[in-house]
């Protein structure tokens, strides 16, 4: 599982990124209760930033409904109020993107997400790739996996922000859940497009029945506008990797159309994506529209409109903002507890594709390709690769065909692969 942020290497295990940095509010000194984060993310420059007054209060009052969704939403808090103790204890990190994604990773995590956190190297697992902005999400992969059940990121870790729940994880180095080292804005996406178009190579060689996974990539506003990110999805739509979806946060302070003046639903329906649009806090239009993108021979891509910090008005962290928050949600567990009813919910889960991960493993064990498989995943090459290569060396040297070195290259790698 992971995000991705700006650093000198980029190293990935089938591509999923994870990072975060500290905060910039605390490293220029900017008092957090000066800034301003309930805003709605809108391409429609008529609508006001900021949301206040009685427009908050229903908002909160109808998302806290217990008729409708309840589960779902005591989940979600959970998920907010783990990341809200950590950053505020750790005086660290950014809340605006898990407080305002909280819903979208829960009906994610909860109904749709295969993955077995005893075994987070299981090959057939969904890809998770977190691509926030400036590792904006670092908390928000932090609390996830740790509510989920991954042992290897314990609730003392999210606690300090580090060690091996840390801004800037590193992969299979702090924790087995992290896939993938942090990198440049844009590398998060096409990871996933990378992901997905490895599980499609590998499902056409040895079937369907060893390798058949989604990619989900959970993506902050400005990391579908980098040119790599945009090089990336033009790819994903022309080999039609159905079995990528990106679930786009547009989580920000204020309206888009002051960063950019594209309609870019329309640049990713011109690309040849499946694009839907959905409130990003509504858990049934969530569920729906996941549920569709599985449909669509395309790679999918949902515009999920979030509001930055939900559930908190005005003012950033402190004591008394924490406070507001958690009346606000009706949440009253000390911080960094979660109820026991709540942390069970989370903690089913992690079990919930455990069957499914039995009857995979019986089949995976009877493939006739399983050794040849293992080895790929070890990344060792064909015991006779040696041989082959001194073959082609030695017709290269006899014929002297006076090949490119674009196509020398590729007759290697054809005995390589």
């Amino acid at each position: 599982m992971g995000s991705t942020t700006s650093s000198a290497y980029a190293h990935s295990k089938n591509s999923l990124i994870f990072g975060g940095f500290r905060s910039q509010l605390a490293n220029q000194n900017v008092p957090r209760s000066s800034v301003k984060m309930m805003a709605v993310a809108t391409d429609d420059p008529a609508v006001e930033p900021t949301i206040s007054g009685e427009s908050y209060t229903k908002m909160i009052e109808n998302y806290m409904d217990t008729s409708n969704n309840q589960e779902y939403h005591e989940m979600a808090n959970a998920l907010r109020f783990l990341s809200m103790d950590a950053i505020e204890h750790s005086n660290s990190g950014h809340l605006g993107f898990p407080m305002g994604m909280a819903d979208v990773c829960t009906v994610l995590f909860k109904d749709f997400l295969k993955f077995n956190p005893k075994d987070p190297d299981w090959i057939d697992r969904d890809r998770f790739v977190l691509a926030s902005n400036q590792g904006h999400g670092s908390m928000l992969i932090s609390s996830l996996l740790h509510l989920s059940g991954y042992k290897d990121i314990p609730l003392e870790s999210v606690k300090r922000f580090e060690s091996k729940a840390s801004g800037h994880p590193e992969y299979n180095f702090q924790a087995k859940s992290i896939e993938t080292n942090t990198g440049p804005i844009g590398q998060g996406i096409a990871n996933a497009v990378g992901m997905a178009m490895s599980e499609k190579m590998l499902s056409a060689k040895y079937g369907d029945e060893i390798f058949n996974h989604y990619t989900y990539a959970i993506c902050e506003y400005k990391k579908l506008l980098d040119n790599t990110s945009r090089e990336a999805m033009k790819f994903a739509a022309d080999q039609k990797l159905n079995k990528l979806i990106y679930l786009w946060g547009i989580t920000i302070d204020g309206k888009t159309s002051v960063d950019t003046s594209e309609d870019n639903k329309r640049r990713f329906m011109d690309a040849g994506w499946h694009v839907q649009e959905v409130d990003g806090h509504s858990v049934d239009k969530i569920k729906a529209a996941i549920a569709k993108a599985k449909t669509t021979a395309k790679p999918s891509i949902i515009v999920c409109r979030t509001n930055i910090g939900f559930g908190r008005e005005g003012a950033g962290l402190g004591a008394k903002e924490i406070e507001d928050a958690k009346k606000n949600f009706k949440w009253e567990a000390e911080p960094f507890h979660i109820p026991d009813d709540i942390l069970r919910k989370w903690d089913a889960i992690g079990y919930k594709y455990f069957d499914k991960y039995k009857q995979w493993k019986d089949k995976f064990h009877k493939s006739e390709h399983i050794k040849e498989i293992l080895r790929i995943e070890d990344q060792v090459l064909p015991a006779d690769y040696d041989k082959k290569l001194n073959s082609l060396l030695d017709t290269v040297l006899e014929d002297k065909p006076g090949y490119p070195s674009r196509l020398s290259s590729e007759l290697v790698l054809h005995q390589l692969a």
